[in-house]
């Protein structure tokens, strides 16, 4: 049945929606959803009625409903305020409010989605005359009407010559019209109805078009055959069918059956098709070790021999793989063995998009993009969608590390223009999480988040455990951006428990690490030591140099707050070995940190040159904000080496004004703080008074349990004499409980200092074989006036 609702076109046979400008490209979930309206119209459908009969009310995000009706309404151009077509009746349920006409079609041709043109060669054919009887039957010998793929030049009635149809499918194929490869295909089969090869390419092909209505009956008839349902062809493409259903287990059946038929029979062609789709339900799944497995199969390789562009693409698909887990080594050395292969045109700049990539990632994100900007020039008129998606989606990621937003955010937009005009769903998705991450850097929650709930949705009807990980981390992200702690947390925990199952280095040590400073900042500090080190193993094992450095300088910089500087010392000796293999950011993070477990050793000399060597390293990034990290340090000793506290404070409001205008909160209120520790230095108490109570209104706006106790400390020092001791030990007892034994010690130097009697509570005391023994404090200027 064919239904016409304003601009729009549904044709329920053909699994297709044509709009004004063509075909529209849904997932399974948001059609059937469109067809339960539509064959509704105009009656109201209760959200349950839709919940039974799009999902059956399993594996459900809460928000999955209406989620859809949005994608809907942006494929439909329609809006909620003013419905054209989609109306919400709030709880309820949704109506289309447009007239519908239906209609049935004179001719019932309906089937769909990826392939490859007609081979040639030997041409096996199916048995009995059952199938041509069956060809006739489904009304082959006709053109549908309004089919995707009726392209001018294509006969309305049985074509004669095969050849010429062999001819235009191949040339359909090189334009990569995967529709008008079909159209051709189906006219082939109407002269060659018992060609099994013919009617495997149709099949590949109408998937390829993503008519998978039409797929689904082509396949269907040929499984008529008991024969044919042991070819290791159909049983790849019956496996791509079940991926679009989002029946991943029968899938991984079928895939596997193929590649075993593959091997058996001896078929090249099958056996690399059937291996990447194997490889990508693992990969779905997050095994990667079963995707390394698959793609150097020792007898696919075998199979493969004669044909090296094809070993070459699984080759570069494993690179991929390794690249997406961290393992930048291993990926490395494969593409470089992959660089001196002879290949073609198109194979070759996928390694070369590839050798960006890893090129970023390895800290050279500039040169990357010089070189996929060049890509980019050399991009034939008509590229292979899935080429000229690989590049764009790359020209984002690592716009986004030389800090091209806006340029990165267009790339990211372009590649989802690509990937929805050629129907290919999930890439959608995996971009949609790309863009959302480029969004919530720009502070763009709402937007971000509209498509990582998107995207959740379809890894989840794909039972893609990785993907929903990966987005449940990113919204944990976000969260906490926000301020929303509780929230990141729950995620984040979520994300982990998933990437732990899945044993997934990388991403487990990210999230793990993003874990670790919700709890450095909520004062759970030995939690954080656990969350660190688990998220500094996992780098160690895939060989995340980078990142190690990365997770390796917050690590110090939590235990010296924790004032273990055992540990913190001989972490700083296994990254000095590492230092140098770093980017001049991570350099820098290191050398920082090694300033800071000076200061906490009393040597204020060691700890300005390696903060003067951090802000020399900062300088080559060419980024303001870390050039600004580095100066608040450093005034920070200017202040406790007795510089003029006038100029420090003059200084640090510079700084707190320019971390508000790059949004970065915490480090503003960093240097307030160090404008009020000037201001005590100079003897302006009022002012200091003033000034810290603004900054405390202001830090309720994130969680951060150090700042907390330095606002706390500075408070002591602002209130009257007689008040102090009651206000150090309560500090003392809050220091002690988080673990905090940095401060603790700075507690107890400024009592002996000031000659106030110690405190009673032994608790609060820092024993000698306390790891914060060894601690050496240096008092500001404040405390110390007047001794």
């Amino acid at each position: 049945m064919r239904y016409t609702f304003g601009d729009f076109e549904l044709d329920s046979a053909g699994g297709q929606l044509n709009g004004p400008d063509g075909p529209v490209v849904l997932r399974r979930q948001a059609w059937n959803l469109l067809l339960a309206l539509i064959e509704a119209a105009p009656a109201l459908v209760s959200r349950d009625d839709l919940l039974d009969r799009v999902w059956g009310r399993s594996a459900l995000s809460p928000n999955a409903l209406p989620q859809t009706i949005s994608e809907l309404r942006q494929a439909l151009g329609d809006r909620a305020r003013d419905p054209k077509y989609i109306e919400t009746c709030h709880g309820r349920g949704y109506r289309i409010v447009c007239p519908v006409r239906s209609h049935q079609p004179a001719n019932t041709d309906s089937i769909g989605s990826p392939g490859q043109p007609p081979r040639h060669g030997h041409r096996r054919l199916l048995t009995g005359g059952a199938i041509l009887t069956a060809v006739l039957a489904a009304g082959y010998l006709f053109w549908p009407d309004n089919q995707a793929g009726d392209v001018s030049g294509v006969a309305r009635q049985v074509p004669a010559s095969a050849d010429a149809l062999r001819r235009q499918a191949e040339a359909a194929r090189q334009r990569h019209d995967p529709a008008a490869v079909a159209a051709h295909l189906r006219a082939l089969s109407l002269v060659e109805p018992a060609n099994l090869d013919v009617m495997l390419d149709l099949a590949a092909a109408e998937l390829d078009a993503l008519q998978s209505g039409q797929a689904r009956q082509t396949l269907s008839l040929l499984g008529s055959d008991s024969a044919v349902r042991q070819e290791p062809r159909w049983l790849v493409l019956k496996a791509r069918l079940a991926m679009i259903d989002g029946d991943a287990d029968q899938a991984l059946h079928l895939a596997e059956a193929a590649m075993s038929q593959a091997k058996a029979l001896g078929e090249p062609a099958a056996g690399f098709s059937a291996s990447l789709v194997l490889a990508g339900l693992h990969q779905r799944r997050g095994d990667l070790a079963e995707v390394l497995a698959v793609l150097a199969d020792e007898d696919i390789q075998a199979l493969l021999i004669d044909h090296p562009q094809e070993r070459a693409k699984l080759t570069l698909k494993a690179v991929a793989a390794l690249r997406e887990q961290g393992r930048l080594e291993s990926a490395g050395s494969k593409l470089e063995r992959l660089a001196e292969a002879v290949l073609d045109d198109e194979l070759r700049q996928r390694v070369e998009i590839e050798q960006a990539l890893l090129g970023s990632l390895g800290g050279q994100p500039e040169q990357a993009l010089v070189l996929l900007q060049q890509q980019l020039a050399d991009l034939p008129t008509t590229p292979n969608p899935d080429l000229a998606i690989e590049l764009h989606n790359a020209l984002g990621q690592v716009g986004v590390e030389v800090g091209a937003f806006e340029q990165a955010l267009g790339s990211f937009e372009r590649a989802m223009t690509i990937a929805r005009s050629s129907g290919r769903g999930q890439r959608v998705a995996g971009l949609q999480v790309n863009a959302g991450a480029l969004l919530a850097r720009r502070d763009r929650f709402a937007e971000a988040e509209r498509l990582w709930q998107a995207s959740l949705d379809v890894f989840e009807q794909l039972g893609d455990r990785r993907g929903q990980a990966v987005v449940l981390g990113n919204l944990a992200a976000a969260a906490s951006a926000q301020g929303l702690n509780e929230r990141s947390q729950a995620l984040n925990e979520q994300a982990l428990e998933i990437f732990r199952d899945l044993d997934l280095d990388g991403p487990r040590a990210r999230t793990a690490f993003n874990l670790a400073l919700v709890a450095a900042r909520e004062g759970a500090l030995e939690q954080a030591e656990a969350l660190f080190a688990e998220a500094y193993e996992g780098y160690r094992r895939i060989g995340q140099f980078e990142l190690m450095l990365h997770v390796g300088a917050s690590r110090i910089d939590y235990r010296v707050l924790a004032g273990d500087l055992l540990l913190a010392e001989a972490l700083l000796l296994e990254l000095e070995e590492l230092v140098t293999r770093g980017s001049p950011l991570r350099q820098a993070g290191v050398h920082a940190s090694a300033g800071r477990l000076a200061l906490w050793r009393g040597d204020l000399e060691s700890s300005r040159r390696a903060f003067e060597r951090a802000r020399v390293l900062r300088a080559e990034t060419g980024h303001d904000t870390w050039l600004a990290t580095s100066d608040l340090e450093l005034l920070q000793i200017d202040l406790l080496a007795g510089a003029n506290p006038w100029q420090v404070r003059v200084s640090a409001a510079e700084l707190a004004e320019l971390f508000e205008r790059r949004g970065q909160t915490r480090a503003a209120a960093r240097s307030r703080l160090l404008m009020i520790e000037a201001l005590l230095s100079e003897g302006e108490k009022n002012q200091a008074e003033a000034e810290l109570a603004r900054l405390r209104q202001d830090a309720r706006q994130f969680s951060d349990a150090s700042l907390a106790l330095d606002l706390d400390w500075v408070e002591v020092w602002v209130a009257r004499e007689e008040e102090r001791l009651p206000r150090l030990e309560a500090l003392a007892r809050k220091a002690s409980r988080q673990g905090f034994l940095g401060k603790l010690a700075q507690i107890e130097a400024s009592v002996e200092a000031r000659g106030i009697a110690m405190l009673d509570d032994e608790s609060t005391r820092l024993a000698a074989s306390d790891a914060g023994a060894a601690l050496v404090v240096v008092l500001p200027p404040y405390v110390v006036a007047g001794l």
